[in-house]
């Protein structure tokens, strides 16, 4: 017996309604301190190529996929640095294992004077970078030039651990900002337990899990069998 039309059109929008699962999640902005005052001190510094800083943050209650970030940086130096934004996790309260990587961003030449650069937005994007619900990660930050000056990029830092609103990633109280002078190696502490970097993280939450689909339209193709048999 063949399909009726009706349960052609049943099954098309299983199959649709099964797909639609991994894309209908709008992009969203999980994480940013980018409307907050800066520090206008305790800046995160670059002088030398193996220079990498790194903020630490909370993910929420539901798994997520990142796939874009802007960060503030200043450069007073006279030549632009390229930048790169990685994911960490957590290891002993240090960035550990590498998650997922973004694309570099050029911080262009500003060379007013020391300190006196002005703090620009760099947005960056990812294919996506998958991150568990309720966990710490490190966001670091590397420059992939050397500098002519000493010290001269910065990431801008904030005072406080206010977030800006519709953030539901957090900040990590009581932990200190880390730098690293031998490419993440080793660390050290910089800034106050309040300071965090100032950026942000946007994407959707994670797809359904591909078993899960499989079952939806396990279940639809059953219901189409049961309908068929009893119309026989």
């Amino acid at each position: 017996m063949k399909k009726s039309p009706r349960s052609w059109v049943l099954l098309c929008s299983l199959l649709l309604c099964a797909t639609g699962f991994k894309h209908a999640a709008a992009s969203t902005t999980y994480f940013s301190t980018l409307g907050q005052t800066g520090d206008g001190f305790a800046y995160m510094e670059y002088g030398g190529v193996v220079d990498v800083n790194a903020t630490d943050f909370l993910t929420s209650a539901s798994a997520t996929t990142i796939t874009g970030a802007t960060f503030s940086f200043s450069n007073w130096d006279d030549i632009a640095h390229v930048m790169t934004p990685k994911i960490y996790t957590d290891n002993a309260g240090l960035p550990g294992t590498l998650v997922g990587t973004f694309s570099t961003f050029n911080v262009a030449a500003d060379p007013i004077g020391p300190g006196s650069g002005t703090f620009r937005n760099y947005s960056v994007s990812s294919a996506g970078i998958n991150l568990a619900a309720n966990t710490k990660y490190w966001m670091a930050v590397s420059v992939d030039t050397a500098t002519d000056l000493p010290f001269p990029v910065m990431w801008n830092t904030t005072a406080t651990t206010a977030m800006d609103a519709g953030s539901t990633f957090s900040e990590v109280t009581a932990t200190q900002l880390k730098y690293s002078t031998d490419g993440g190696s080793s660390w050290i502490n910089v800034g106050n337990a309040n300071s965090n970097g100032m950026f942000s993280l946007s994407g959707n939450l994670a797809a359904a899990p591909e078993p899960a689909r499989a079952l939806f339209l396990l279940a639809g193709a059953g219901t189409l069998l049961l309908r068929r048999r009893r119309r026989a």
